[in-house]
């Protein structure tokens, strides 16, 4: 499988500001890719060190087996972006902005700017500057997906619209992935990141954490234990986190030896009533592994 993206010992720094530190990740072709951190971790760092906005201090960055340069045009256009910012140029309409981009990247077929347009309810005769923000995210989505791009990279791209579009937003991009684009995504939304992405990165403070299959991240962290009929924390062995203690029962993270855990609440086996042992939710998973590194980060700079 050939990389669209590889990321090897990539730095910034911001003055004194270290916002990546030896970060290295890969994405293969045809992936569905979540990059995962809070504000201040370094994902829209990254993500525009990918695009060519910005220069890395040090560390290399290929796309399609280019090297990354600030304004690579060749490279651009085999790419589509939903930025976590959205502003345009007022004066314009919603329709004016996405023409414009769409002559940046050459020949556009008209067609699919009206299909774009209509599945995301873009107001085309409006003028930018009185749009909601959610209406200015429908013009970026379809400024990003008109031109067919073989990368897509989402940042935050959900933030501001409705259920419905929403709905049809991750409908469009689950059928580009399927018909041979990578997507690479940077969301809040742990939800959506499980729901859809195939392989993640997580990162903290410029830092990968890490990276692996779904699948890998979910199963190899700790467990979701909840025990119904008693109302403390058997004195297990190993690594116990995010304790609730509710109506008899008690619910905690564990990882760390199943004998072990086995053994201690044995001590309870005519109180317990019933017990479940559960994969976690990505969003435990996330919060796993930052505690692991020694706490959340600061809001400093995406």
């Amino acid at each position: 499988m050939s990389l669209v993206i590889e990321v090897h010992n990539l730095s910034k720094k911001f003055g004194r500001f270290q916002a990546l530190e030896s970060l290295s990740f890969q994405v293969e072709a045809g992936d569905f890719y979540g990059f995962i951190g809070p504000n201040g971790a370094g994902k829209s760092t990254t993500i525009r060190i990918l695009l060519g906005l910005i220069n890395p201090s040090s560390g290399s960055v290929k796309v399609f087996g280019q090297a990354v340069k600030v304004n690579q045009n060749d490279l651009l256009q085999r790419m589509g972006y939903v930025s976590s910012e959205v502003a345009y140029y007022h004066g314009m309409t919603a329709l004016e902005t996405i023409e414009m981009a769409a002559k940046v990247h050459g020949h556009v077929d008209p067609k699919e700017i009206d299909r774009l347009c209509k599945l995301f309810d873009v107001q085309k005769e409006k003028q930018v500057q009185d749009l909601s923000f959610g209406n200015r995210r429908k013009i970026s989505i379809v400024t990003a997906l008109q031109h067919q791009p073989d990368l897509i990279i989402l940042d935050e791209p959900t933030s501001g619209l409705d259920p419905l579009i929403q709905k049809n937003f991750w409908d469009e991009i689950v059928s580009r992935n399927e018909a041979g684009a990578t997507i690479f995504i940077s969301s809040h939304n742990l939800a959506e990141v499980q729901k859809y992405c195939r392989n993640a990165a997580i990162i903290r403070n410029g830092q990968l954490i890490e990276a692996g299959s779904m699948t890998e991240l979910v199963h190899n962290t700790a467990k979701r234990v909840t025990i119904h009929g008693i109302d403390q924390l058997p004195p297990i062995e190993g690594d116990v986190k995010d304790l609730i203690i509710y109506e008899n029962s008690v619910s905690f993270l564990y990882q760390g030896s199943m004998q072990a855990f086995i053994e201690a609440i044995h001590l309870y086996r005519d109180q317990i009533v019933d017990l479940e042992i559960a994969n976690p939710e990505l969003e435990e998973v996330f919060l796993h592994y930052y505690h692991l590194e020694g706490g959340m980060t600061d809001d400093r700079l995406q």
